[in-house]
């Protein structure tokens, strides 16, 4: 078999399948769409249910867990500066983007 008709046999069979599943409907009420300003993922099976709570709890947590080292960092980097060093500018640099909170 030829390479050009080993892929129209897969193209064929990729087709049948996507002809045999209910066409998409974003405005539905389905399985396949939710409607205007309804969640685009919600699951429903235990397992990936509590991967996503766990997910969420950390992208939360991370604000108040990623500033312990805010007060350290920036005594290092005015040491380094007063030190003569430049890497203590871009210390500060990288500390004050760390703390900016980007918008979600």
């Amino acid at each position: 078999m030829s390479f050009d008709e080993e892929w129209q046999q897969h193209k064929d069979e990729v087709s049948m399948r996507l002809n045999g599943l209910p066409a998409y409907d974003p405005g539905g009420t389905g399985e396949y769409g939710g409607g205007p300003g309804t969640a685009d993922y919600i699951v429903h099976a235990d397992d990936l249910g509590r991967i996503g709570h766990d997910a969420f709890l950390l992208f939360n947590g991370m604000d108040g867990a990623g500033k312990h080292a805010q007060a350290g960092s920036e005594a290092a980097a005015t040491a380094l500066k007063g030190g003569g060093f430049d890497t203590g500018n871009a210390l500060a640099e990288l500390n004050r983007c760390g703390t900016r909170r980007s918008p979600r």
